[in-house]
């Protein structure tokens, strides 16, 4: 092939202006082609260049970052102890013993003695009442009783006089009885020597009969007589046995209208003013015995199974604690806004009852037995400060803490056990973590921490 028969490779306008390729046939018409607009390039260069300004600037201007320096603070280490397995929980003290004084009938109330809180003895007068119904009652039943006592000797007396009569009987019927049996061996002889007919020796024996017959039934009226006076006398003395207790009753009603203590107790409340007028049954005092309260208190179902009748408990104030004994257990559990809990009795000496007043509110410590051989730390302000849920755990060298995460468990006086988080020799700051808690780590000046007494 010459030189002139080459295509020309370089033969095309430099920016694509000529024909670089054949022209497509008029069956396919060319496709447009899309181009950006000037704008849109304008807009996308921006937002590059204003990306790339804003990541500098962070770079060069961001803070370094935040740590927290400790240098002053309490430390101290986990160790292992034999603790007591106790259940707290809350409780409050409940009168055995609640007593409700109400009006014995409708009264009027002359005046009160007693103000709520007062500490009365048995028989001290708490206030006075007068009641003209009951005493006009009262008067009209003991008339009743004398009249009822005369009717018991009046039956006496009557049913005294048909037992006579019967027994004159008995003894007119025994004596003809006795005449009519000695006829007979007489008309016997009598009729063996031909005296009499055999007809009058039969009307004899027939008389000894029939006089036999008349003595039963005599000896019979005496013993209904004797019966019905029995009853009649029996019937009078109930009715004075009935009018006696009314008697008795509207007595102790009236003696009600002076109001006394029944027992040693303490005065809840106070529900009659003087003047006031009282329906039967209206309240009028609630005493209770402050000397037999117990402390009323509960556990969860589980704690239930290890708790014993007998275990000793503490119950605690703000200001003292004083020795219980559980003294019942719940056999079932109830529903509560927490969950299930078991309700559980303590029993405390009369001295520490009379200390506390009706539904005091108490703490309360119960002791399940003993737990050997457990990690602890001694509690301090990193319990509360640290929520009960975390320490700060002390690299070796005393130069940094991180927090970490910790299961408490069981608490004895000022040792808390460790069930999970930390092993025994394991250091952690002891003092309140309150400025610093946010920060996962923090650094800690070796000079500035001492151990814990």
């Amino acid at each position: 092939m010459s030189t002139q028969d080459r295509p020309n490779l370089y033969d095309r306008p430099i920016f694509a202006q000529g024909p670089s390729r054949p022209p497509r046939p008029r069956s396919a018409p060319p496709r447009p082609r899309r181009r950006m607009s000037l704008n849109l390039k304008l807009f996308l260069f921006l937002i590059v260049m204003l990306s790339a300004m804003a990541a500098t600037a962070y770079f060069a201007l961001r803070p370094e970052e935040d740590v927290y320096t400790l240098d002053t603070f309490q430390y101290t280490s986990v160790g292992v102890r034999d603790f007591r397995n106790v259940v707290q929980s809350s409780g409050r003290f409940v009168p055995s013993r609640i007593v409700v004084l109400t009006a014995p009938g409708e009264a009027t109330a002359l005046s009160t003695l007693a103000s709520p809180g007062d500490d009365v003895q048995a028989g001290a007068l708490l206030a006075l009442l007068d009641s003209e119904g009951l005493r006009s009652e009262l008067a009209a039943a003991r008339v009743e009783l004398e009249i009822a006592t005369i009717e018991v000797d009046q039956a006496r007396l009557e049913h005294q006089q048909e037992v006579a009569r019967a027994e004159d009987q008995v003894e007119a019927a025994e004596e003809a009885l006795a005449q009519a049996e000695a006829r007979i061996p007489v008309m016997e002889e009598l009729l063996a020597l031909g005296g009499i007919s055999q007809s009058e020796l039969e009307e004899a024996r027939a008389a000894a009969r029939n006089a036999r017959i008349e003595l039963l039934r005599a000896r019979e009226r005496l013993v209904a007589a004797e019966r019905q006076a029995e009853l009649a006398v029996k019937k009078a003395e109930q009715k004075v046995t009935s009018m006696q207790v009314k008697v008795a009753e509207l007595e102790r009603l009236v003696s009600e209208l002076q109001v006394v203590a029944p027992i040693d107790a303490r005065v809840l409340e106070v529900q009659v003013e003087p003047g006031e007028r009282l329906e039967q049954g209206s309240v009028l005092f609630r005493l209770a015995d402050i000397k037999s309260q117990y402390v009323e208190t509960s556990v969860t179902p589980e704690q239930a199974r290890e708790l014993r009748v007998g275990a000793p408990a503490l119950i605690r104030t703000s200001s003292a604690e004083y020795p219980a004994r559980v003294e019942q257990v719940s056999p079932v559990a109830q529903a509560a806004s927490s969950g299930a809990e078991v309700p559980v009795r303590l029993s405390v000496e009369p001295e520490v009852s009379a200390l506390f007043l009706p539904y005091a509110p108490v703490s309360v410590e119960i002791e399940l037995g003993e737990l050997k051989e457990r990690p602890y730390l001694v509690r301090g302000p990193f319990f509360s400060s640290g929520n009960a849920s975390f320490v700060y755990l002390l690299s070796p060298d005393h130069t940094q803490a991180a927090r970490r995460e910790v299961r408490f468990g069981a608490i004895d006086g000022q040792y808390v056990e460790i069930l999970s988080g930390l092993e025994p020799g394991d250091e952690v700051i002891y003092s309140s973590y309150l400025a610093f808690r946010s920060y996962p780590q923090i650094r800690v000046i070796p000079e500035g921490g001492r151990p814990v007494e």
